[in-house]
């Protein structure tokens, strides 16, 4: 039997379609639980699920700053022997938990999902996109449940009062750390549609940098080996031809390439005045990476030197 835990956050409407869409998975044992704080109607609307669906389905009310604290109410209430993750604003494949089992069959102690995305993913839209695995989103991850217990599920430090990110990373290098492989699953597939999301939101997501001190902390080796730079890969070139163009004005010139390199690398499609707030957007946002991410090695205690020299 498998476990799905669902965290979900005020998207009632995304979380229905995600319940209906495992309600068509072609293996039947497992069950769903819901865990929300949410006050838009969760509540009422996955007990009306329950009342037609013949999938064991339980909901908890949590009240927390992040996904990870409800995830481990999850484990915690879990009865199968694998516990599966996923997203409220995700779909599953009808044979997603099919071959999340048969994966499993083959003795790992955890599995990674595929998971894609829409073609009109841009700079200012949410979405994940993980096609060749190692990135071990809890979009699409699966572990057995008893090793989440002997590890003690999702370290909650993950979420502070900066900001949240980098617990999923965290579970993964605890479950290898113990000498378990997590194993790549690329038939077993989720949807992320993509979401669009605003200047602000995407300014404050660089805040999660904090956390890659503590990530590093804790697994240095694998840190060194799966994430290797703790910036986004263009940082240090916004940040370069910033100071530059204070010299010379034309290194400000800098600052469009590198975004239009950026864009071409990701393969986003934008238009002008995307294009105009991404490079504002890239160039704020690397100092605010830079600053939050020594911020980090302050509160944790982290050299940052043997972090970025080391790797």
């Amino acid at each position: 039997m498998i476990s799905v835990v669902i965290p979900s956050h005020n998207r009632m409407q995304k979380l229905k379609e995600l319940l209906e869409s495992l309600e068509k998975q072609t293996y039947r044992r497992f069950e769903i639980i819901v865990v929300s704080d949410s006050k838009d109607g969760t509540e009422e609307m996955v007990k009306e699920f329950v009342k037609k669906s013949k999938i064991p389905t339980r909901f908890f009310r949590k009240v927390s700053d992040g996904p990870s604290q409800k995830r481990n109410v999850g484990i915690k209430h879990a009865k199968g022997k694998f516990v599966a993750f996923i997203d409220d604003d995700c779909v599953a494949d009808l044979q997603w938990l099919k071959n999340i089992v048969k994966t499993f069959s083959k003795g790992c102690g955890g599995v990674e999902g595929r998971t894609f995305t829409d073609n009109t993913r841009g700079p200012f839209s949410h979405y994940i996109l993980n096609e060749k695995g190692g990135q071990y989103m809890t979009c699409n991850m699966a572990y057995r449940r008893d090793i989440l217990v002997k590890i003690g599920g999702f370290d909650e430090n993950f979420t502070s009062s900066v900001t949240i990110g980098r617990e999923d990373s965290d579970l993964a290098f605890s479950v290898l750390e113990k000498g378990y492989e997590i194993a790549f699953a690329k038939n077993a597939v989720v949807k992320h549609p993509v979401i669009r999301t605003s200047f602000t939101n995407r300014l404050k997501k660089k805040k999660d940098f904090f956390l890659d001190p503590l990530l590093f902390k804790k697994h240095p080796n694998l840190y060194k080996n799966k994430i290797k730079f703790p910036f986004e890969l263009f940082t240090p070139i916004y940040i370069l031809f910033f100071i530059l163009s204070f010299i010379q004005v034309y290194f400000s010139l800098g600052l469009l390439i590198t975004s239009l390199a950026e864009i071409k690398y990701r393969s986003w499609s934008v238009n002008f005045l995307e294009f105009v707030k991404f490079v504002c957007l890239q160039t704020v946002g690397s100092f605010v990476i830079v600053i939050y991410y020594f911020y980090g090695c302050l509160k944790f205690r982290v050299n940052p030197i043997r972090q970025i020299i080391l790797i």
